[in-house]
């Protein structure tokens, strides 16, 4: 009950900034700028997202060699379109944890598939905190630079040390994982292995991170150009990546409206581009995360099936 509860004031919260959005550009000049779209230059933005999804999967088959674990990367690719489809829709893209689930299906143990998951979203936080930094350090000021900074160190921190620390993992195997502990043995070894062993395997993830970053935040310069309005790749790689940092604070679902929101304020006061049409591109941004994540979904049905999903 108190889940649904705070689901529905997420979402209420989202609709909210949306609705204020609209408030403040105007439902009559959103509008008129959304006539104005070349839909031909959204081909290849969506046509991006498969190439970002690729990049995803050649992300989580690193990881897996690291392990001495092989799955075909055919049946990878539809598991990780599928959870970052299911993540789409869940807060925190929690979703995306269902990947270890899709794993178990190729023998790849429960410990084994969160030790990957952990470890690809650590690299993927660190990364796009990178990224933010480099971009508020350069548009903004150092003071809020050292903010951001402290708080995504302090994340780390805390992250990192919830996986080491045998006090905390006692304490999330008896009141979180409670009777399913015992299906996760052996995730301390093989993430202390991979850390300690594997160290050119994290690093080669972390350049293909890089490389899978820049293409999506680049996928909106298309958004962009079908609106005939020029802006630089760099505008875009940063606003991206501090409008993901920004979504992550946990006060609408799933990022819904926050997202948005910071995101039209940030180019609108860094790049002087109509509220309307950067309004517009964010909102097209948003429509096509959705499009993607349900069409992903359709064509992996096959991996829901339960009878081809082992039971914990």
């Amino acid at each position: 009950m108190k889940r649904r509860l705070k689901r529905t004031i997420q979402i209420t919260i989202g609709l909210a900034i949306l609705v204020l959005l609209f408030m403040r550009v105007g439902i009559v000049q959103f509008w008129d700028t959304l006539k104005t779209i070349n839909p031909l230059w959204l081909i290849p933005s969506f046509l991006m997202t498969f190439v970002v999804q690729t990049l995803a999967t050649i992300n989580i088959k690193i990881l897996l060699k690291a392990l001495n674990k092989n799955v075909s990367f055919g049946y990878l690719w539809k598991a990780v379109t599928l959870s970052q489809s299911l993540g789409t829709v869940a807060p925190g893209r929690m979703g995306e944890f269902s990947l270890i689930l899709f794993l178990k299906n190729k023998n790849v143990g429960y410990g084994t598939g969160l030790v990957i998951a952990v470890l690809d979203k650590i690299i993927t936080f660190v990364i796009v905190s990178i990224i933010a930094l480099i971009g508020i350090l350069w548009f903004f000021n150092l003071k809020l630079f050292l903010v951001v900074l402290a708080a995504c160190i302090s994340i780390m921190f805390i992250l990192i040390y919830a996986i080491l620390s045998n006090k905390i993992r006692d304490l999330i195997k008896k009141y979180i994982l409670s009777g399913y502990s015992k299906y996760f043995k052996g995730f301390s070894k093989d993430f202390q292995y991979i850390m300690n062993e594997k160290k050119k395997y994290l690093l080669l993830n972390f350049i293909v991170t890089i490389i899978k970053w820049v293409t999506s935040f680049l996928s909106l310069w298309f958004i962009f150009k079908a609106f005939n309005q020029p802006i630089s790749g760099h505008y875009i790689i940063f606003v991206s990546a501090v409008v993901i940092i920004i979504s992550l604070i946990p006060i609408s679902f799933s990022g819904l409206g926050l997202r948005e929101g910071s995101g039209t304020y940030l180019y609108r006061i860094l790049t002087g581009i109509s509220t309307a049409l950067i309004m517009n591109v964010m909102i097209i941004a948003t429509i096509r995360k959705y499009i993607i994540a349900f069409f992903f979904y359709l064509i992996n049905l096959d991996l829901l099936e339960v009878k081809k999903l082992k039971k914990i």
